[in-house]
């Protein structure tokens, strides 16, 4: 059964591991904006939300969120999304959705390649 949460900052270390080939992999699109360190950096600091879709004890998709507070509306980003067989996992990220709507967000949005 693949289930989705949000790791809390004191968790990001104990799976850093876990999630950074994930990571490492959708930076390669990202267009230089950032690297791992930054990556990490920002979760640490609370500033980016670090999303894991699990099945069993295996991670299978990754995603990292901030939210953007522009001048006229509030924004859910999703700078990264990664994992394989999309079709098994992609469903759960609505809970995102929920989050983003519990903080006030406007919209979200995906960037891509």
């Amino acid at each position: 059964m693949v289930n989705l949460f949000g790791v809390q900052c004191f968790e990001i270390d104990r799976m850093w591991k876990d999630v950074l080939p994930f990571i490492n992999n959708a930076l390669e699109y990202s267009d230089g904006k950032f690297n791992s360190e930054d990556i990490y950096k920002a979760l640490i600091e609370r500033d980016m939300q670090l999303w894991v879709a699990m099945n069993d004890e295996t991670v299978i998709a990754v995603a990292v969120s901030q939210i953007t507070q522009f001048p006229r509306k509030k924004v859910f980003v999703m700078n990264i999304l990664a994992g394989d067989n999309m079709p098994e996992w992609f469903h759960l990220f609505k809970k995102m959705k929920e989050y983003a709507k519990a903080l006030g967000c406007d919209s979200a949005e995906v960037p891509g390649r």
